[in-house]
């Protein structure tokens, strides 16, 4: 089990690419979940082959290692316009090649499937034959690139529910497609974090981990994760890390440090991060 950095915990701190392996390289985190999601990210697939060797040698120049690709494609694949899904399709391909390109292992991405609160719809017939096909190519793809596309549990939408997206990555089919598991969303969310790692512990192929308890913002309909530093939250990061080691888990836990919230009153990144991957470092050490 290894240890590495969101940089998006990073996004309102250091401002390039270089200034992030910066931070890193002080904090003593050799591996970058590299935020890949929108024009404002670090890594993109557009950029082209000078950038991407420019990218790399900076990773050499700081000691870094890009191990997964923060970013949500895949999220049109429901659309009822066979150019959108086909378009979509296309990208997530980009993506993988990006990811293979930069040596990550693993990339984020969206089911594509719309969460519908009503039981009895979260599976609509229609929707899952327009999206499948289209996962199952985007694995299959991905699997000849060495590259595994997860879906993170975020937010309250059909990620959120862990026995349903253990039963889509089954329908997917592929150990090229699984879970990143959070469990800190799952508890910020009111999501039995516990019980979702049992639901989806045969598809879990990257971890994303935030301390903090669930708290109710003023003005908020949902309960969120008001986050902390390792240790000083409600979140049993012992637990979680001893449940890895159970399944024999050998992937990255990515420390996502949620400092550009004001909200939350964290540490500066240099400090809160540190203590974040010492506190993780001892608690690998002892489960």
């Amino acid at each position: 089990m290894k240890i590495s950095l969101c940089t998006i915990s990073l996004i309102n701190h250091a401002g390039s690419l270089e200034e992030v392996f910066q931070v890193m390289n002080k904090t003593g985190i050799k591996y970058a979940d590299a935020r890949a999601s929108d024009p404002k990210s670090h890594v993109l697939r557009s950029m082209d082959r000078e950038e991407r060797r420019g990218v790399l040698a900076l990773a050499k120049k700081y000691g870094i290692s890009i191990c997964s690709l923060a970013g949500s494609i895949g999220g049109k694949l429901s659309s009822e316009n066979e150019e959108i899904r086909d378009t979509e399709l296309a990208e997530m391909k980009k993506e993988i090649d990006l990811a293979a390109e930069l040596g990550a292992g693993v990339i984020r991405v969206g089911t594509g499937v719309p969460y519908n609160p009503d039981p009895c719809l979260v599976y609509d017939k229609s929707i899952l034959e327009r999206v499948l096909p289209y996962q199952k190519e985007a694995a299959s793809y991905a699997e000849k690139k060495g590259v595994r596309m997860g879906v993170e549990n975020h937010g309250l939408n059909f990620s959120a529910y862990t026995d349903k997206l253990a039963d889509f990555c089954s329908r997917v089919g592929s150990r090229s497609f699984g879970v990143i598991y959070e469990p800190g969303n799952l508890f910020g969310n009111s999501k039995d974090y516990r019980k979702g790692f049992h639901d989806q512990k045969d598809y879990i192929v990257h971890v994303h981990l935030k301390d903090g308890y669930p708290f109710r913002f003023p003005g908020s309909i949902e309960a969120s994760l008001y986050c902390t530093v390792y240790g000083q939250g409600k979140l049993d990061i012992p637990w979680v890390i001893k449940n890895l080691k159970d399944i024999d888990y050998k992937g990255f836990v990515s420390i996502e440090y949620e400092a550009w919230h004001p909200e939350y009153n964290l540490p500066a990144p240099e400090t809160g991060i540190a203590e974040c991957r010492k506190y993780l470092e001892r608690v690998i050490g002892l489960v």
